[in-house]
């Protein structure tokens, strides 16, 4: 029996496709179509949420903006009307002689660079611009752009000034300049002495020559397009303002000359990524939220303006022109107001459609009702559809619209969940209460497999025009069949944060509500609104062709929606020894066994949250002090604008044996409904960062390591403006109910509370409490390092931590600096500290300081992990972490695993896969990195999961019962970084090669000693490799990026870095990087061993040979055999003998 995929409250709030499709044609300067697709099938549009190829295709607007900007003359006498003459085939030409002597030739590549101006624009700027100075960069096939005001040489250089710094500034060199035959003596002086570059003119009369004049035909024809659609009311004079994203859509719909692969805009500034810089339709109208120390106390919030551009150097915030006084200005919140085209969003049509989808795919392989509680369900699903009078929609006669033509199938789909297929057919149903009239047509609907299809009903959100151009108000347009796709990813949303709302419970068993909320209205020849006779639960399940069996299968579903707005539940981790099941916190507090302790718990977390709980009546008397965070409230006393964001909670238990309270109950908050609008990110430390600061304890003489966490970090933080949640009645408990006269004080079952402080959920909690606690940190002396997360130092005190959200981890050289740092936090929080400092972060650590060593490890992770997924211990130890070919160690290829053809599994199984890899990449990445070659294979495959994948899981599980304290070893060092680079050539499918680091801290020898990687890397190369020597090149690549930000951080943790020693066991890498040998190929492989001479000019790495027996990267480049990890386990399991202190 499969199990359906919950279902997901957002999939209702998707808008369609075509709107979508669009925005984005309207945001990237309405492109030609095929310009656009092309762009999309190169990647450089992958970051557009929901644009794909297809979508593209399908549903690119024949807009009026792109035939304005681009509409060219028709070509005549481009094809002869002669009738065609055999063609004389001429004797074959003899064979060249061959040549006695050879010269070859090293040609130098040589960048160019074309400029020209534009002629003058019809209106002068304000800010006096009239010309335009475009740029052709050969190398990039970039088009840049520079307004200037007059043809002087003072301008004119000013503006090719510009243009050269911002090359310069990336890093791009211009040997040759090729300009007109129009260059004054001062602008060559410009060229020649300012920029160091040669300079050539194109013959006189023979501007052809200079490629600048053909890019000023493309950019000009990109910016009439997107000056033809902005706002009416967009000032003229203000035209030069929107040159910047002009130039940027332009850049990212062409392809570098060097590198076809990238956009010449991330040839020029880097791969762009609209999820941090989102666009939108330029010269549109917006309204510019007005934040509050800019605005008095009855102002309206928002502003009238008009969009210019996104501001590259700030995240997801726009650049925008006040309407008033015409000034420029950024903001992160605006609220797009196009004259015609529409904004992407949910119309209530969507989420019925989005609805009724979800609706017929629950019934696939449900089960059949056993419960009362289930026959129940029906009931009530049954009443739900009667109360909203579910309509079959009707087919609209063509005949009753003359003058319309009828609209082929061009109709927004709908994005609805994909379906298994099934045999199609059509029903025809009347209502018998429905009289007939030449007004009201019968009532059709076509079922295809296992979908809802609306055949030539009327869409009240989609208006077709006329064939004057306007539609007449109240005439319906036609719609036709709805081809639901799916995007591959939810659209983007126009602000930094928004939540789509969750469904209401009006969906549930009461009914009522939701009857006021909707009503479908049908147009017809005389635009009334009519409500036919109810389809009906009978009427549903005739029109969904559903046997008696798919009727019973409707409890299932009804029970999932009664649960929708109810989402206090989350997954625990309290294990029944009775069943080996975990338990849930309402399953405990239904058990008798369990019943006591986990209410008291519960009414202690709610205590806590509240004005505490207890006998008593002064905090130091009661069971549990309170940290005021919640406050019961009436619903009335809500203010209206705060009731749409009201949030739920869920509830977690948890057995924590090292905290006061064992039994531990924790409630967060669904904060899914509220729209905070300011950032929300938070620095925290990585796992790499925390194991740096473990080998800066040993190797840092005199140092030692502690921990500290803040209680109740979240709720001591205050909130500028509150928000509020509900819980259920019957949830609460009775000692809780009783001690602060609940009854009686619930609306509809539910009690409200007003949260003052943050609370766990809320998306603003952790932004507050951070801000907060680093304004108490810097006033006493501490800092952030600038390139760093979660690094923190003191100005002259020898002491730093890492701050993993309210958990820090300290490094300190005496005891009275870090008993500085721990008074100063108990000014402020509840503390628990750990001077041994054997936890953080989940993970166990063994200090042997006298050794100058210690052992990081997870003890008892991989026996809860077994006992969660009830998977048994192995009959026999396990020696590898996946089923391997047999390997010819120094072999130029490997054989590749053969295409897997097993049956797919279900989504119940799928799943299963999907959380036992989630589980095990953390412990991989933490203490045992064997296990990352066997996880990255398995990773590649669990979307599309099969008998094979599982019974790999399977094998990975066997291997981690089989050793289940493996850890990693770290010593005392000159903490210098290093690495060992390996790649195993053509060894996995598809001809790809895999690429494995071993990035770890030693002394700067000639070969530097082992040490226990702090970053172990195994990953697939995406492109296919040529040569064994291409594929270790791209290893050093992969490796000396990784390299770079941990360099970093040590320079910011007080250990200054020499070059940084990569070994590698291929000779020919070798040679290419250290330019001892000169490859003639492949440019890919230039740009590598290019990137990596360059960081070796800068005194960043060294690169050495050895041989691969001692290359410890190879153990994350294939799947090895047994004999391979029992011989290397005392390298890399952390194995070693415990001295103590």
């Amino acid at each position: 029996m499969s199990t359906k995929t919950p279902f997901d409250p957002r999939s209702l709030d998707l808008p369609s496709i075509p709107a979508l499709v669009g925005f984005y044609h309207a945001c990237l300067g309405f492109p030609v179509k095929q310009t656009w697709l092309d762009a999309i099938k190169a990647g450089n549009c992958e970051t557009f949420e929901g644009l794909t190829y297809s979508n593209a295709a399908r549903y690119c607007p024949d807009s009026d903006e792109t035939i304005m900007g681009h509409l060219a003359q028709q070509r005549q006498n481009i094809r002869s009307t002669k009738p065609k003459s055999p063609i004389a085939h001429a004797p074959p030409a003899a064979a060249p002689a061959a040549p006695s002597n050879e010269l070859f030739i090293h040609v130098l590549p040589i960048s160019k660079l074309y400029t020209d101006d534009t002629g003058r624009f019809p209106v002068k700027a304000r800010s006096g611009n009239q010309y335009v100075m475009i740029a052709h960069h050969a190398d990039g096939n970039l088009i840049l752009q520079q307004a200037f005001k007059t043809r002087s040489d003072k301008h004119r250089i000013e503006a090719y000034n510009a243009i050269m710094s911002r090359l310069s500034a990336r890093g791009l060199v211009v040997d040759l300049q090729i300009l007109d035959n129009e260059a004054s003596a001062a602008y060559k002086h410009a060229i020649m002495d300012t920029w160091q570059c040669k300079f050539q003119l194109v013959p006189p009369d023979m501007h052809r020559r200079n490629r600048a004049e053909r890019a000023i035909r493309t950019f000009k024809d990109h910016f009439l397009a997107i000056l033809a659609g902005v706002d009416p009311t967009f000032p003229p004079y203000l035209w030069d303002l929107l040159l910047p994203q002009a130039e940027l859509t332009l850049n990212l719909l062409r392809q570098s000359t060097l590198n076809p692969r990238m956009s010449a805009w991330e040839f020029f500034q880097g791969p762009f990524d609209f999820n941090k810089t989102p666009l939108g339709p330029v010269g549109c109208r917006v309204l510019i939220h007005a934040k509050p120390a800019t605005r008095r106390s009855w102002d309206y919030r928002a502003k009238d303006g008009f969009y210019i551009g996104p501001a590259l150097d700030s995240y997801r915030c726009f650049k925008l022109v006040k309407s008033d006084t015409k000034s420029q200005v950024i903001s992160d919140t605006v609220e797009f107001r196009h004259a015609y085209r529409s904004i992407p969003s949910p119309s209530p049509e969507d989420k019925i459609i989005h609805g009724l989808h979800a609706i017929a795919g629950a019934l696939k392989d449900s089960p059949l009702p056993a419960t009362i509680t289930q026959l129940k369900a029906i009931t009530n699903l049954r009443d739900l559809f009667e109360s909203w009078r579910l309509l079959a929609p009707p087919t609209i006669n063509q005949a009753h619209f003359p003058g319309r033509p009828r609209v082929p199938n061009q109709d927004p789909p709908r994005v609805a969940t994909p379906l298994p297929p099934s045999p199609a057919h059509t029903m025809h149903w009347t209502p018998t209460s429905l009289s007939q009239s030449p007004h009201q047509p019968l009532l059709t609907v076509p079922v295809v497999p296992r979908r809802i299809i609306f055949a030539d009903s009327p869409s009240p959100g989609a208006v077709v025009p006329s064939p004057t151009g306007t539609s007449p108000p109240g005439s319906p347009s036609p719609r036709v069949a709805i081809q639901p796709v799916l995007p591959p990813r939810q659209p983007i949303a126009h602000r930094t944060r928004s939540r789509a709302p969750a469904p209401s419970l009006a969906l549930v068993a009461g009914a009522r509500p939701f009857q006021e909320l909707v009503t479908y209205n049908i147009p017809t020849a005389k635009s009334t609104r009519c409500l036919p006779a109810p389809l009906g639960f009978a009427g549903l399940c005739e029109a969904l062709a559903l046997s008696p069996t798919d009727i019973d299968q409707f409890a299932n579903l009804c029970s999932s929606l009664e649960n929708i707005d109810c989402l206090d539940t989350s997954a625990l981790s309290v294990l029944d020894p009775a069943t080996g099941d975990f338990l849930e916190h309402r399953q405990l507090r239904r058990d008798p066994r369990y019943k006591s302790v986990w209410d008291t718990s519960y009414a202690n977390e709610l205590g806590r949250l509240c004005q505490g709980i207890g006998s008593g009546t002064t905090p130091t008397k009661q069971r549990v002090a309170g940290t005021n965070t919640f406050f019961l409230i009436d619903y009335k006393d809500i203010p209206l604008h705060k009731r749409k964001e009201i949030c739920h909670t869920m509830v977690v238990c948890e057995v924590r044996p090292e905290k006061d309270d064992p039994d531990r109950t924790r409630i967060t908050i669904g904060g899914n409904r509220i729209c905070y609008p300011g950032d929300v990110g938070t620095n925290t430390a990585s796992l790499e960062l925390v194991k740096l600061l473990l080998n800066s304890v040993l190797s840092r003489k005199g140092a030692r390591f502690s921990t500290i966490d803040l209680k109740n970090f979240y709720l001591d933080t205050p909130m500028p403006d509150p928000e509020y949640v509900r819980i259920k009645l019957a949830d609460i408990p009775d000692e809780f109910i009783s001690e602060y006269n609940l009854s009686g004080r619930d609306r509809d079952g539910w009690i409200h509370f007003e949260i003052r402080q943050g609370c766990y959920g809320l998306p603003q909690a952790g932004i507050l409490a951070n801000d907060l606690l680093r304004s108490r940190l810097v006033t006493e002396g501490f800092y952030e390092a600038a390139s760093t997360p979660g690094l923190w130092r003191h100005k002259w005190r020898p002491l730093q931590f890492c701050l993993i959200v309210d958990d820090f981890g300290v490094e300190y050289v005496g005891m009275e600096h870090f008993d500085f740092l721990l008074n100063l936090l108990k000014k402020f929080h509840g503390v628990q500290f750990n001077m041994a400092g054997d936890k953080l972060a989940a993970i166990s650590i063994q200090w042997d300081y006298p050794g100058k060593r210690c052992r990081l490890s997870m003890p008892g992770y991989i026996e809860n992990l077994l006992l969660k997924f009830k998977h048994p211990h192995p009959p026999k130890p396990r020696r590898s972490p996946y089923a391997c070919l047999p390997i010819s160690y120094g072999a130029k290829s490997q054989l590749t695993p053969e295409s897997d053809t097993s049956p797919l599994l279900d989504d119940k199984r799928k799943h299963r896969i999907q959380e036992i890899v989630g589980s095990l990449l953390y412990y991989a990445r933490a203490v045992d990195n064997k296990l990352l070659v066997a996880l990255s294979a398995i990773a590649a495959r669990q979307s599309k999961a099969t008998v094979v994948t599982e019974q790999a899981v399977h094998l990975i599980l066997d291997y981690v019962a089989t050793y289940p304290n493996d850890g990693i070893v770290y010593r005392a060092s000159d903490m210098i970084l290093c690495a060992h680079a390996d790649a195993g050539f053509l060894n996995e499918s598809q001809s790809r090669s895999r690429a494995g680091a071993h990035i770890y801290l030693s002394e700067n020898d000639a070969f530097p000693r082992f040490n226990g990687a702090v970053l172990s890397i195994a990953q697939i190369i995406k492109f296919v490799m040529a040569s064994a020597a291409e594929s270790e090149l791209a290893a050093l690549f992969i490796t000396a990026r990784e390299m770079i930000p941990h360099r970093q951080t040590l320079i910011d943790m007080g250990w200054p870095q020499p070059k940084s020693p990569i070994q590698t066991d291929n000779s020919t890498a070798s040679g290419v990087v250290n330019n001892t040998i000169v490859p003639r190929r492949s440019k890919m492989m230039d740009m590598r061993f290019w990137w990596l001479r360059c960081r070796a000019s800068q005194d960043q790495f060294r690169y050495y040979w050895d041989a691969g027996s001692k290359n410890w990267a190879d153990y994350h480049t294939k799947h090895h055999p047994e004999a391979y990890h029992e011989a290397h386990r005392t390298t890399h399991a952390g194995i070693w003998d415990w001295i103590g202190t």
